[in-house]
């Protein structure tokens, strides 16, 4: 008898995820009108996941220390995510007067839905098959393949374990054959001062 028999299989849902080029990136804050582009300028600088941007409080944003405290975080964990210049541009170009960073005045929440807003900016822009969810995954990647250590990008995720966050690590072939030729320079390295202390050693007459 089986015994994974009754073990239920993961369906793969065959949705593929995708990475923007730096110009494809460009052209989608270009091409976003003015309700969503710090929006995405968020997404994109700090691989926050939609709803922790949109539902945002301005008591959870530190613009003097540069960053922003995620407490509904997915994990169930609370975090930190740092904020750098593109960010504090768009924050900072923001009112400030209520208790969202991106309000809803019909509701008097936040802005829970921006899939039309998205869908034109990703027209105008000329991208097709993006969905919001690509922009943390390219930011996640991005900075991976920036040479950020695996542990840190995880933290910045929110994840809770780093498996989760090697799913994000797409190293090139050219980044892999060049790892290996670091690591090549090293050994010659450590071969190159084990030959001059053997010749500079005592010498028996």
């Amino acid at each position: 008898m089986n015994p994974a028999r009754k073990v239920k299989k993961f369906r793969e849902n065959g949705v593929k995820e995708r990475i923007l080029s730096p110009d494809e990136m460009r052209r989608l804050i270009n091409a976003a009108n003015r309700a969503i582009r710090p929006v995405l300028v968020m997404a994109l600088n700090t691989g926050m996941r939609r709803n922790e941007i949109l539902s945002l409080r301005w008591k959870n944003v530190d613009l003097v220390s540069g960053y922003i405290f995620i407490e509904d975080s997915k994990s169930g964990r609370s975090r930190k995510a740092p904020i750098n210049g593109q960010v504090f541009e768009a924050l900072s170009g923001l009112k400030q007067d209520g208790e969202y960073v991106f309000p809803n005045a019909e509701t008097g929440t936040y802005i829970k839905d921006v899939k039309t807003a998205f869908r034109g900016a990703c027209e105008r822009a000329e991208i097709k098959g993006l969905r919001f969810h690509d922009l943390r995954h390219t930011a996640l990647s991005v900075m991976v393949e920036a040479g950020i250590d695996i542990v840190t990008v995880s933290k910045i995720a929110g994840h809770a374990s780093i498996q989760m966050t090697m799913r994000y690590a797409h190293p090139p072939p050219e980044n892999m054959r060049l790892t290996v030729e670091k690591l090549g320079e090293i050994f010659q390295k450590v071969e190159t001062k084990s030959r001059l202390s053997r010749s500079s050693g005592p010498k028996l007459l």
